[in-house]
């Protein structure tokens, strides 16, 4: 037999190699998991970490793209028909003022109407010729918007009044932007009358036409109406024949 001091150290050998040995089957038992569990973190860390894709930006490129140029051309829209509005407005003051320094200034005031601006000129009992006043063009308004093309311009004058008809239509205009001028002067009473390019009864009434040609085929059109006794007033928006 053994001393009882060797069966104690064998005893506790055999003890420490079989914690050993439980140690490592746990760890090959639990291995599996805890490497799955990583590679799961892993992969997830990488996927978040990985941002949008390039396709993903892209598609939001384009639908920024989309935005600004539907904001864009709305814009230019609203800027458009502002800058027309202004134009149709200066002309409409154009005779309100022609009037006005006539009676006041007691002097004969003649407007002249051209195909992209009203012109108004005073006489000048000194030097005896026309003095130029005042000027509703269409580059005086917004340069480079409504100025190129004939997008914009004055369609005539004639010597009466009409009022619109009931479904919008222009009660029949000219066809095209004025060719050479129209001159009607007024006199120190505050009447007018054709001097040229225009025919009809003194101090009849007076329409004058504007167009908004951006559709050719269907313009829009704008009516300046100067009433005997001095009264002005402007209609917008009616259908013209091209």
């Amino acid at each position: 037999m053994l001393p009882r001091n060797d069966l104690t150290q064998l005893r506790n050998r055999w003890h420490a190699r079989s914690s050993c040995v439980t140690q490592i089957c746990m760890k090959r038992v639990r291995s599996p998991s805890a490497g799955l569990r990583a590679k799961t973190s892993v992969g997830r860390s990488r996927r978040h970490a990985r941002g949008f894709s390039l396709i993903e930006l892209m598609v939001v490129v384009a639908m920024l793209a989309v935005l600004a140029a539907t904001a864009f051309a709305g814009l230019r829209q609203d800027e458009f028909q502002g800058a027309y509005r202004r134009f149709v407005d200066d002309v409409a003051a154009s005779f309100t003022r022609a009037r006005n320094l006539a009676l006041d200034e007691q002097t004969r005031v003649r407007i002249t109407i051209v195909s992209d601006r009203v012109e108004v000129r005073t006489f000048n009992q000194v030097t005896k010729v026309w003095d130029d006043v005042w000027q509703a063009s269409v580059s005086g308004v917004d340069k480079g918007l409504i100025d190129q093309n004939k997008i914009v311009c004055v369609y005539g004058a004639q010597l009466s009044i009409k009022a619109p008809g009931r479904s919008g239509s222009a009660f029949d205009p000219p066809k095209d932007c004025l060719t050479g001028a129209q001159v009607i002067e007024f006199g120190p009473n505050g009447a007018f009358k054709p001097i040229s390019g225009i025919a009809g009864m003194d101090n009849a009434g007076l329409t004058v036409w504007l167009a908004d040609r951006r559709v050719v085929s269907k313009p829009r059109i704008s009516v300046v109406q100067v009433f005997p006794a001095g009264l002005v007033r402007t209609i917008h928006n009616l259908e013209g024949a091209s």
